[in-house]
């Protein structure tokens, strides 16, 4: 698991942008929409495409990694 910033939230807090490094990933929050702010740290596989568990501290959020670059 890699840590990224949360750089944009969208579509009711559904929708996250986060950078990790040289990537950048479009990631949907399934479920908790409004948790995830922009500025937050976030840990998880930002290059994985499909359902994954991301952590901001000892909070885990169900996901799902649509894209990356």
């Amino acid at each position: 698991m890699q840590d990224g910033k949360v750089v944009e939230v969208w579509a009711n807090g559904s929708m996250l942008k986060v950078h990790s490094g040289s990537t950048v990933s479009v990631v949907e929050l399934l479920g908790d929409e409004g948790a995830i702010e922009v500025g937050d740290t976030l840990k998880g596989n930002w290059t994985a495409l499909g359902g994954e568990t991301i952590w901001r501290g000892s909070e885990c959020f169900d996901a799902f990694i649509q894209d990356y670059g």
